[in-house]
């Protein structure tokens, strides 16, 4: 299944890496700002508590200048002012035995109060007295109050009223309201909310932000880097922006694509090599003539290298025998063929350098030579341990050939060479060693397939018999070796009269024979009389002897005279012979 080309938000790696991070940062802020509060609340409590203590020493000074001159109406005043003023909930004057004298509640005064009971008990437990001079406690209407009690010392001073015995008169008692501590302490929680809510944000944008450019973009570059090369982009590169292991994840990365681009390429090369082989190597092999197969090799030259500007086969069929050289311009559909011994091999440097064609025929030349600074590239032919030839090949306007070229023709130069063999061994097989005409059996083939082109597709095609008029004479007086310079000269004759895809056979002694695909009886009498004709005139110069030779020609036609082989010679025979009786020397057709 494709891998979907997008994510949900909630899948995302920066929402994925943020939640974890932002709730232990939230827990953490929590934690952090209640400790503060209970801080906080401790601190305001403890000044609120100080307060109270120092609004009841306050009162406890001024109130005793007022007992001290016995103006009990201006104590009571001042303790109500003072309430009023300080906004206290309560002051209150105790004395030793309970009584209260003094109190801003008016309410309260004369009554005895029971440490014991009431509020008093949250002090006073087990007959003890209280250790802080001021408590949080709830007052008898529900509200929670400071309570500052700070006693009053049984002075000098306090003596000529009160008893001398004892160090104690009473308590000051000032109650205030907590609420105020609270409104505090709410301001501080509010604010500390705020605070840890703005930090909380603040963190989580910048988290955001850092995490969005140092990890999500890199990633998503990365992630889209790899849905390139999924779907066949190799010139992807990454840069992320970053350092750190990111940045070596995405040098990685380019560095693993630049691997399988070079691969890739490194195996189209060689796919392309082998569709290159493959074509050539079948193209190769539908023929073993010799002559069809340089022309092949040329072609697949010329069209798979690019910018060639001509290409050079040299050849020897036979170790003895003449070097010939095949060449083929770009652009150009005639090739040039050349036949020469060795020592002629200087006269042809504008096709190849003589001294690579001597260092071949010397056997030296045993791997592949680049030549003109890289614009040419010679390969030796052999097979089966054998010499056959070069391969030249060389680039236009000193073009170099890269190292996959180089290695395509090295590769195709072991198919070349097989094939080139395998079509010299036929090509032996089939020709007459003497005249280097064809032979009778090849003779016999060619003429068998193209009946049957006649049958299958109404080609017609035309034979010519040709015997030397009393060649007997040439060898009796000359002598044999004269006698087969003179066969071979008149076969050249022959070939030269003809065309290329005329065969021309021999059939036995100094009698030939000639076959002509595609070709009818009125025409192939034309054929036969240029031959005639120019053998006639030819003298032949041979070992200081001026020979001169004559034909006698037979024409039989497929399908004017006979529609298979044996009656198409049959034919062709019977009109050579007549062309005998009627004085040699002429041209005689079947259908006459």
């Amino acid at each position: 299944m494709r891998r979907r080309d997008s994510v949900r938000w909630t899948e995302r790696l920066t929402v994925r890496l943020l939640v974890p991070i932002i709730a232990v940062l939230s827990i953490s802020m929590l934690l952090s700002l209640f400790w503060l509060y209970r801080i906080e609340k401790e601190q305001l409590l403890n000044r609120t508590s100080k307060e109270t203590a120092l609004v009841s020493e306050v009162i406890k000074a001024g109130i005793r200048n007022q007992m001290l001159r016995k103006y009990q109406d201006m104590t009571q005043a001042t303790i109500d002012l003072i309430q009023r003023k300080a906004g206290l909930r309560e002051v209150t004057l105790v004395k030793k035995d309970g009584t209260v004298a003094y109190s801003s509640n008016h309410t309260l005064r004369g009554r005895v109060i029971d440490r014991h009971s009431g509020t008093c008990k949250i002090c006073h437990t087990n007959g003890v007295n209280p250790e802080k001079q001021t408590v949080v406690m709830e007052a008898a209407d529900g509200n929670r109050v400071f309570r500052s009690v700070n006693p009053i010392e049984n002075e000098k001073a306090c003596k000529e009223c009160h008893e001398k015995d004892g160090n104690l008169l009473g308590v000051l008692i000032v109650d205030q309201f907590i609420s105020r501590a609270l409104l505090d302490i709410q301001e501080v929680q509010t604010s500390l909310f705020i605070i840890g809510a703005v930090t909380l944000f603040v963190l989580f944008t910048l988290i955001f932000a850092i995490v969005e450019i140092l990890v999500q973009k890199p990633i998503s570059l990365l992630i889209e880097g790899t849905r390139r090369v999924r779907d066949g982009d190799l010139t992807a590169s990454i840069d992320v922006g970053v350092k750190g292991e990111i940045r070596e994840l995405a040098d990685a990365f380019n560095t693993m694509v630049a691997a399988i681009r070079d691969h890739v390429q490194e195996i189209e090369e060689k796919n392309f090599e082998l569709r290159t082989l493959y074509s050539m190597v079948e193209r190769i092999t539908r023929t073993i003539n010799l002559n069809e197969l340089r022309k092949i090799v040329l072609d697949i030259i010329l069209e798979v290298f690019a910018r060639v500007d001509y290409g050079v086969i040299v050849f020897r069929l036979v170790d003895d025998g003449k070097i010939e050289l095949f060449s083929q311009k770009s652009g150009e559909e005639k090739i040039v063929e050349k036949a020469f011994e060795r020592d002629e091999v200087s006269e042809y440097r504008e096709f190849i350098n003589p001294d690579i064609v001597e260092e071949w025929d010397s056997g030296l030349l045993d791997d592949t030579v680049v030549t003109d600074g890289g614009s040419g590239i010679i390969v030796p032919l052999t097979a089966k341990g054998r010499k056959l030839g070069i391969l030249y090949v060389k680039k236009e306007n000193g073009e170099t050939f890269s190292d996959r070229e180089r290695k395509l023709i090295q590769a195709l130069s072991s198919h070349i060479s097989m094939a080139l063999e395998n079509a010299r061994l036929y090509t032996i097989a089939i020709t007459d060693e003497l005249t280097k005409a064809y032979t009778l059996r090849y003779f016999q083939q060619v003429l068998t397939d193209e009946v049957g082109r006649y049958q299958r597709y109404g080609q017609k095609v035309s034979i010519l018999m040709l015997d030397l008029d009393d060649f007997k004479k040439v060898n009796d007086t000359y002598g044999h070796p004269v006698g087969d310079v003179a066969l071979r000269e008149f076969v050249r004759l022959v070939k030269e009269s003809v065309r290329e895809v005329d065969v021309v056979c021999r059939y036995g002694g100094e009698e030939f024979a000639v076959i002509l695909p595609e070709t009818d009886g009125k025409s192939a009498l034309i054929v036969a009389e240029r031959i005639r004709e120019r053998t006639e005139k030819r003298v032949f110069y041979i070992e200081g002897h001026e020979i001169k030779i004559t034909v006698s020609i037979g024409v039989s036609s497929c399908p004017r005279d006979a529609v298979t082989v044996r009656d198409l010679v049959n034919e062709a025979d019977k009109a050579l012979y007549r062309a005998k009786e009627s004085g040699k020397n002429c041209v005689r057709s079947a259908g006459e």
